[in-house]
């Protein structure tokens, strides 16, 4: 095992993750790093020496923080991710990813996006990001301990999969949208604190055709209600009209695609303005977030 220090050993975070081998750890001192780090090593570790002083810095113009593309065995521990333009962390295909004990915060479209499977997310800090705090499209996730407030809209969205579990998280101050929005089947909802949200927990049709499994949540001063349990037939009102109705499971998908879509101009938007170490990055994002709303796009 290697110890790959940042900036001592390599200069950014990207180029000491590129000479990483199987089992080595980059290890990055505190500083901004104003980088898209593209990820496609498999078990390797990727370590801030001190939490939350390593700070990846998107500045509004670059479009992910970091991207595991396609791997297994990925750690990312301790870092601060803000400011890009849609994920702090989002993880493509692959899996037996930890993210652990990170800071995502003021992205524009989720702290943690998850299109993958086997992942285990614990201990982050997940706050005021534009669209929502974690975004799940995959199966037999652990998302436990995490502190998640004030993102645009849901705390957590689980879109697709099952089997993914959520344990002992704190999701509040989500005026727009639900602490938890359950689509996916066969879901563990296990002592979770759930205040101060416009709803507490959304449990869609698509979930209770395979029941979820909860147990000792404590969903408690959400606005309009704690619990929803929807049926096929509920349908809020589209109007400026108050509803204690949270929006379907077809508009939550058309509203989730829209959004990205904007997001995907703005990193079109942003390629001659980047600078040009970053601009492969910028254009991996495209592709894979493309690759992304295509399958988001398909029947449910």
């Amino acid at each position: 095992m290697a110890v790959i220090r940042v900036p001592l050993d390599q200069s950014t975070i990207q180029s000491g993750v590129n000479a990483a081998q199987p089992g080595d750890v980059v290890l990055v001192h505190r500083g901004i790093y104003k980088e898209v780090v593209h990820v496609t090593s498999s078990s390797i570790r990727i370590v801030a020496d001190d939490k939350y002083e390593a700070v990846l810095e998107g500045n509004s113009l670059l479009s992910n923080g970091f991207i595991l593309d396609n791997t297994s065995d990925v750690e990312i521990c301790g870092f601060k991710i803000k400011n890009y333009i849609q994920t702090g962390i989002f993880v493509h295909a692959g899996g037996c990813h930890r993210l652990l004990e990170n800071s995502c915060e003021m992205n524009g479209l989720h702290g943690i996006g998850l299109n993958s499977t086997n992942n285990f997310i614990w201990k982050n800090k997940i706050t005021t990001n534009t669209f929502g705090g974690i975004s799940v499209y995959g199966s037999n996730n652990w998302i436990v301990d995490n502190g998640i407030s004030a993102n645009g809209f849901d705390g957590v969205t689980i879109y697709n999969g099952s089997h993914n579990a959520m344990m002992n998280n704190v999701t509040f101050s989500h005026i727009n949208g639900s602490g938890f929005y359950i689509l996916g089947p066969n879901t563990l909802l296990y002592e979770n604190e759930l205040k101060n949200n416009r709803w507490g927990i959304v449990i869609h049709p698509t979930a209770i055709v395979n029941s979820p499994i909860a147990d000792n949540n404590e969903a408690t001063y959400n606005k309009l209600k704690d619990i929803v349990i929807l049926s096929d037939s509920d349908n809020p009102v589209t109007s400026h009209e108050e509803t204690t109705a949270p929006m379907s499971s077809t508009n939550k998908y058309v509203q989730f695609i829209n959004y990205v879509n904007d997001q995907l101009a703005k990193i079109q938007q942003s390629l001659d303005l980047v600078p040009d170490q970053q601009s492969p990055s910028q254009e991996m994002s495209l592709m894979i977030f493309r690759l992304y709303l295509d399958k988001l796009q398909r029947p449910l």
